[in-house]
């Protein structure tokens, strides 16, 4: 098995999918957008490609009959390790496949 050259992004996947058994999952690093936050300043230019600030989609049945915030405590549960670590920050956008839907019907 090769080891990934994004270890944080291949341990959020594993973990989330592991929990949330999503019909999708798109996980985007936003990490070279926050470079002026104190977490990117001490990195040398050659560093590999810091892994600090996430925008996640997950849509997941696991969700129905839970709030936001429930939604987002999973999450943020779920990858406490990887925040010990390094982890700054995540954007969310949690939602349920039929609210998924509703929303792709609303928006055409």
């Amino acid at each position: 098995m090769a080891i990934s050259s994004r270890p944080v992004e291949a341990s959020i996947r594993a973990k989330l999918e592991k929990l949330l058994a999503p019909s999708s999952l798109l996980i985007v690093n936003e990490s070279t957008q926050h470079a002026h936050h104190a977490a990117m300043k001490n990195r040398a230019p050659s560093d590999i490609e810091p892994e600090t600030h996430f925008a996640l989609q997950v849509i997941s049945d696991t969700f129905s009959g839970k709030t936001t915030v429930q939604r987002h405590r999973l999450i943020y549960e779920a990858l406490g390790e990887e925040f010990k670590a390094g982890l700054h920050a995540l954007s969310l956008t949690t939602k349920t496949p039929s609210e998924m839907d509703r929303q792709k019907a609303q928006t055409s």
